[in-house]
């Protein structure tokens, strides 16, 4: 039950990329021959190793996901997301360095491959919001959804997938805004 109420502290997100860390890391143990016992609890030395080898071969932000964001350490210190999250789950203590981390984050920015990165894409200016809400019926449903979507993405300056779900199935009401959620004030 235990373990069955920790998973549930973690974002969808993480749970449905879980198995990539954890292979990578485990790909990693067995290419060096890290004993099983060595592995968890696993020193900051390994993660930092395991880390350190994917830098130049992947890009920055792949790295950096495999040593959970920066946005992760305001929440709490991780390494790994998958590997802290297998460490946590199973109540093995997690122990890496903060400082050494992030030091191999920022090297493995600078050593990712060019092919890596995507180009910057244009922003949304006012003009192209304009254009785009001039071709929307507002008395449509789907094109005032698409409107309004697009004019709170651009004012509170979101990302796209922040405000809108992939898929009709993937629709969480409990963390989606529903009509039920919108208020006047």
């Amino acid at each position: 039950r235990t373990t069955n109420v920790i998973t549930h502290a973690f974002a969808p997100g993480t749970l449905d990329t879980y198995g990539s860390g954890l292979l990578f890391y485990h790909c990693y143990c067995d290419a060096r021959k890290i004993p099983e016992p060595q592995r968890a609890p696993a020193s900051s030395d390994l993660i930092a190793a395991c880390a350190a080898s994917a830098a130049g071969n992947y890009a920055g932000g792949t790295v950096e996901n495999y040593v959970a964001g920066r946005k992760y350490w305001k929440i709490s210190w991780g390494g790994f997301p998958d590997v802290r999250a297998w460490h946590i789950i199973h109540g093995v203590p997690w122990v890496p360095n903060k400082a050494e981390f992030d030091a191999i984050i920022r090297g493995a920015i600078a050593l990712q491959p060019p092919s890596a990165s995507r180009k910057k894409r244009q922003p949304y200016t006012e003009e192209i919001i304009a254009a785009i809400l001039a071709q929307l019926n507002p008395d449509v449903p789907l094109d005032a959804a698409t409107g309004s979507c697009l004019k709170t993405g651009f004012y509170s300056r979101a990302r796209v997938g922040e405000i809108t779900v992939k898929t009709l199935q993937s629709f969480d009401p409990t963390v989606h805004v529903k009509p039920s959620d919108v208020r006047y004030e």
